[in-house]
């Protein structure tokens, strides 16, 4: 069973279709007395890439120590990432998207305001 939140990254690309599937089990789950709340994750490039305090190599690091893995090529393989992911992430070429933030989460348990935390990103609580 899973006891933290579920983090769906939605955007204007969005397909309708799933857009509206996604707001009927909101429903569904509100009738059954269960707690589902769909809220926009923003993750943009160019708010991370310009924050001074945003270090996703410390992220990375703490989970290099987590998992207990050597390097980056490991760390994708434990991630179910691609190694390229990971080295852009390092290299700050790109920015920690909700689904990397998500696939961090489900293989670590750790909280997502944690994950964001260890990455120096603001708006982490």
């Amino acid at each position: 069973m899973h006891n933290g939140p579920l983090i769906v990254s939605l955007n204007e690309k969005t397909d309708g279709k799933l857009l509206a599937q996604l707001r009927e089990a909101e429903r569904a789950a509100h009738a059954m007395r269960i707690q589902l709340k769909l809220v926009p994750v923003e993750l943009t490039t160019e708010d991370h890439l310009s924050d001074p305090n945003y270090n996703p190599a410390a992220l990375l690091n703490a989970l290099h120590e987590l998992l207990m893995v050597q390097n980056d090529a490991k760390l994708a393989v434990a991630l179910r990432l691609p190694h390229a992911a990971i080295s852009k992430l390092r290299n700050r070429r790109t920015s920690l998207t909700a689904g990397t933030l998500l696939r961090m989460h489900d293989v670590t348990k750790l909280p997502a305001d944690d994950l964001r935390r260890m990455a120096g990103l603001k708006g982490a609580q």
